[in-house]
């Protein structure tokens, strides 16, 4: 399993047991149409149209929601928080200025973004912004 796979497991699983629900958020791109195989073993595509996924570029690797426990104005009732998590490797520690952005955003309109980092000593789960001793710096 890779390092991103044990960390995907660990997040969903961390998650799960708090009584969240999230989401797997691939982004990309991808072509469709009508494929056939060329002479060199690649592939033609006929007719493409291109396919964009997920949320947004920038968007977190985990969106869902917590359930929260509200004040005097909704007394009793658990409400659905948006909830992001980005998950960060050691082959890949740092976050881009789109997913800072997406995290910041997330954070003003009032939801619970994270950053789930790879260690040497484990998985490791910070609030956004995170405490300036786990964030890796900016190049």
């Amino acid at each position: 399993m890779s390092a991103s796979s044990i960390l995907a497991a660990w997040v969903s699983t961390h998650f799960t047991a708090i009584g969240a629900r999230i989401f797997r958020n691939n982004v990309g791109e991808a072509w469709a149409g009508k494929a056939a195989k060329t002479r060199e073993g690649g592939v033609y595509i006929a007719n493409p149209s291109r396919i964009v996924y997920g949320l947004a570029v920038g968007s977190s690797d985990h969106v869902g929601w917590t359930p929260v426990l509200i004040g005097p104005d909704h007394v009793g009732q658990t409400l659905a928080v948006f909830t992001a998590v980005e998950e960060k490797t050691l082959a890949y520690p740092k976050l881009t200025a789109d997913q800072r952005n997406w995290l910041d955003q997330v954070t003003r309109a009032g939801g619970l973004a994270y950053v789930a980092r790879e260690t040497r000593d484990g998985p490791l789960l910070n609030r956004w912004p995170e405490p300036s001793s786990t964030r890796t710096k900016k190049t």
